[in-house]
């Protein structure tokens, strides 16, 4: 390991004191002996990972720098295992040490916007999306909300239906969402369409169920909104 300038750029700058402590929790709270091997790694992994994001944040914020220098490839090589268990161990490392900080909303939106990473085809978005954290995040939510993904044999990307984006644009609305439903609701009563929209959560399968277009409830959201921005870009 002495010759990977990847880990020693990353390890020098992992506080050490702070991960001592952290370290010392599964040895010395009457537990000495208890912490088991897979414990042990994975705390490790949390300090490079944690390391790795912090060193790899641009100025904006912008989530895309810290995709590409901890993609799965590069932390393979670093620590001499696979790409499946980087992605497992990233899942895990969620799991039990949760990030406030992660922005899923943010760092959706900062992938729809780089065509480095979005394709439309026909009425659906294929999004490539490095995090598996954020993958169930963006998947869940559209479960949530009545939609559906399919995956590809590269099981980083998350096809979706077009449509769909709509409920994600209601997360970037400074109004809250009864707000913009309400709205929603009366955009499509001047539209003269019949829906059951008393109770409705998602504007995606709304717009599906009635077969209209999206464009047609642009006017329901702000024109800052940075994904209705990009489905006009996309639809126009």
């Amino acid at each position: 390991m002495s010759n990977n300038v990847g880990y020693k750029n990353y390890i020098d700058k992992i506080d050490k004191e702070k991960a001592f402590d952290e370290l010392a929790k599964l040895f010395y709270d009457r537990n000495f002996g208890s912490a088991s091997k897979s414990d042990i790694e994975l705390l490790m992994f949390k300090f490079l990972i944690g390391s790795m994001q912090a060193n790899n944040s641009s100025a904006t914020g912008n989530t895309i720098d810290q995709y590409i220098e901890c993609s799965d490839y590069k932390i393979s090589k670093i620590l001499g295992i696979t790409q499946q268990r980087v992605r497992n161990l990233k899942v895990k490392k969620e799991l039990v040490y949760h990030d406030d900080d992660f922005d899923w909303h943010k760092s959706f939106a900062d992938l729809l916007a780089n065509s480095r990473y979005t394709t439309f085809e026909n009425n659906r978005v294929i999004i490539n999306i490095p995090d598996p954290n954020l993958q169930m995040e963006i998947q869940n939510f559209i479960e949530e909300n009545g939609g559906f993904v399919d995956y590809h044999l590269n099981r980083k990307l998350l096809d979706t239906r077009i449509e769909f984006l709509l409920d994600f644009a209601v997360l970037f609305e400074k109004e809250s969402a009864d707000e913009v439903y309400k709205k929603a609701k009366a955009e499509l009563k001047n539209l003269n369409i019949k829906a059951k929209i008393e109770d409705f959560k998602s504007l995606g399968k709304t717009v599906l169920d009635c077969g209209m277009s999206i464009l047609e409830l642009k006017n329901v959201f702000s024109s800052g909104n940075c994904i209705i921005k990009l489905l006009k870009k996309q639809l126009t």
